[in-house]
């Protein structure tokens, strides 16, 4: 039975999203553009309803307070409804000042336009205005400009012109080819967001198929970079990346596995056969005594190893706890590389120091034991580093408002492909590692004592003869 879990079609999932959201903002457009349209149109309609009724309502005061019949009186009117942009035939009242109707064109007006008489209140306030009016029995609703109609400045009577409301909002839907391309338009805008889902699901598929693989454990993974898009880019180029680093530490884990065992074998399987011999009286008296000593002597050796491993763990897990003090450091270097020559059982190593001039005062404050336990280190791992004879040079120097302690040894260098791993936990090196002693967590562990004391520890250089190694101290004002 396949464990494989299903999910939904992500494509469709996120085009239906898009489409939703394209959906919404486009009906916002779209209301708001009919929201305009029909204010527009209603303000357009108000202002020629107002010019229409100051006209005719002139015309009536010319002639005593009606208009004159005539043949032509229908085609005046005509003309002025094209020239204020009104649509329809002319509706129009004359009432006197008690609201009885006076004249009406035409002589039988649509159904339910006479039956105002529920505002005429809001009609004759001797004043001219526009006011929506809806007949009882009839649906249309209408738009009456009034206007008084003025005989030497007395009010005379009103003229009411009449026409329907518009409704923009229902001409754009009844009209059959705005219609067709507004479903045009939607249909061209879901194409569009279905492609581009798919462009943009295709390469988090891709990377969703790719963790599964990391998952699994394996890490040889090469995601398709050749996308246009940034972001993308840079997800499957940083997934990339991130397969290189596991497969680099799964690495690192094996090699740490195999160095640890040997490390620690290698010390037990000594001591077991050294006792074995003594027990079995392999040995004589007098030799006896001495492979007890190098048991003791391989036993102390495992016990350092062990004691490294757990003061490392103890150390990634926590800051490296740090005692500063006022010191010389120029003094301290010094002192450091006595006691360490003087523990050395030959004299194949010089160490040399050498004190820049730019700076007079080399006292600052910062922790001696751990810059000792740091200088030590790569003093060692320089050892390690020279076949026959060398010297190690270490240079005090002040940049900016640092200070740089420069090992360099004479030794047989680092490669280029070597130097990001050098600080990686229990790396030994490629060409160290049939003879390398030790658990690989010397450089990291120094490097993390000089970040807890505000600085780092970088390899400078590692051309052959002239490897360096770089303590970059902050220079501490001293303490009052």
């Amino acid at each position: 039975m396949s464990n494989k879990v299903r999910h939904p079609n992500m494509v469709k999932y996120w085009s239906i999203r898009y489409f939703l959201i394209i959906s919404l903002c486009l009906a916002v457009m779209m209301i708001t553009s009919l929201y305009i349209m029909r204010t527009t149109a209603n303000q357009k309609q108000t202002r020629g309803l107002e010019a229409m009724a100051r006209d005719v309502a002139s015309m009536a005061a010319d002639n005593g307070g009606i208009l004159h019949k005539s043949p032509t009186l229908h085609n005046t009117l005509e003309t002025l409804v094209k020239r204020h942009g009104l649509s329809g035939r002319p509706i129009l009242f004359i009432l006197d000042n008690n609201g009885r109707i006076k004249q009406q064109e035409p002589s039988n007006p649509p159904e339910g336009t006479t039956q105002f008489d529920a505002v005429l209140p809001q009609i004759m306030t001797g004043s001219a205005h526009v006011l929506k009016f809806k007949p009882a029995d009839n649906d249309v609703p209408y738009m009456i400009a009034v206007h008084p109609i003025l005989q030497k400045s007395t009010v005379t009577g009103y003229l009411l012109y009449f026409e329907k409301k518009q409704t923009k909002l229902k001409e754009l839907f009844v009209n059959s080819p705005r219609f067709i391309l507004l479903s045009v338009f939607f249909l061209i805008g879901w194409g569009t967001v279905y492609t581009m889902t798919r462009r943009l699901i295709s390469p988090i598929r891709e990377v969703a198929e790719a963790a599964k693989q990391v998952v699994a454990g394996s890490y040889d993974i090469h995601l398709n970079k050749a996308y246009k898009e940034a972001e993308i880019y840079e997800l499957t180029h940083s997934f990339n990346e991130m397969a290189h680093r596991l497969s680099h530490l799964d690495a690192l884990r094996s090699q740490l596995l195999t160095g640890i065992t040997k490390e620690l074998k290698s010390p037990v399987v000594s001591i077991h056969r050294k006792i074995q011999a003594v027990k079995n009286r392999e040995v004589s008296s007098e030799e006896k005594y001495e492979y007890l000593e190098a048991s003791l002597e391989e036993s102390r050796r495992l016990q350092s190893m062990v004691e490294h491993l757990l003061e490392f763990n103890r150390y990634i897990t926590s800051e490296v706890s740090i005692a500063r003090e006022n010191c010389n450091l120029d003094t301290l270097v010094a002192d450091i590389i006595d006691r360490w020559s003087t523990n050395q059982q030959d004299d194949k190593l010089k160490v040399v120091q050498h004190t820049a001039n730019d700076r007079k005062d080399w006292k600052t404050w910062t922790d001696p034991m751990r810059i000792e336990q740091i200088l030590v280190n790569l003093f060692n791992n320089a050892k390690d580093a020279v076949i026959t004879e060398g010297t190690i040079s270490v240079l005090l120097q002040h940049e900016s408002n640092e200070i740089r302690i420069h090992v360099r040894d004479t030794g047989r260098g680092i490669s280029q492909e070597e130097y990001v791993d050098v600080f990686e936990p229990f790396y030994r090196g490629r060409d160290n590692k049939p003879h390398a002693h030790g658990l690989g967590i010397g450089l990291p562990f120094s490097r993390l004592i000089a970040r807890s004391l505000g600085g780092d520890l970088v390899l400078t250089d590692g051309t052959p003869g002239k490897t360096t190694f770089t303590v970059i101290l902050s220079s501490y004002p001293m303490a009052l």
